[in-house]
């Protein structure tokens, strides 16, 4: 498992990122281990001011039998967030693989996948007469309701309505 942790880039962009070229590097590289991006809630401060987008900070938790393509990974994670970021540091935490545990439920699959459907349609707004019910229900508790000229409405009630004061 390679892990990438970006902090400094926007999620969506992380997000982004993930789809679009973790499986031009996986390739590439020719790497069957997967790969997870985080993206972390988290800002980049420089002297007291925020830094998202302008400096990414990119670390990648590796397993040392990597060491050999380094550089050249290093490259091109680097040559694809250039895309999105200004000013990109990365730097690989190698973790020997015996230190990477993990725990797969056997009922579900391992990963959430993208499986193709369209986002939800959006809300249509609601076009009829949202105070119809109010006014049925204000009319039966004694209060009055009028039109205003804007068509707009103004709510009344009765002077010997003692639950208003």
């Amino acid at each position: 498992m390679i892990i990438i942790k970006c902090y400094g880039v926007d999620p969506y962009v992380t997000g982004a990122y993930s789809k679009k070229y973790i499986p031009l590097v996986k390739k590439r590289f020719e790497i069957d281990d997967e790969f997870i991006v985080i993206a972390p809630d988290e800002y980049i401060f420089h002297d007291g001011v925020e830094q998202t987008s302008w400096q990414a900070i990119l670390e990648v938790i590796i397993s040392p039998k990597y060491r050999a393509i380094e550089k050249d990974l290093a490259h091109a994670l680097i040559s694809y967030f250039s895309e999105e970021v200004v000013n990109i540091r990365l730097f690989f935490h190698y973790v020997e693989e015996q230190s990477f545990y993990t725990l797969e439920n056997k009922d579900y699959p391992p990963f959430v996948v993208d499986d193709g459907r369209e986002e939800e349609a959006p809300i249509e707004p609601y076009t009829e007469d949202i105070f119809e019910e109010f006014e049925t229900k204000a009319r039966s508790t004694g209060h009055v309701v009028e039109d205003d000229e804007d068509g707009g409405h103004h709510h009344h009630h009765h002077e010997d309505d003692d639950h208003f004061h």
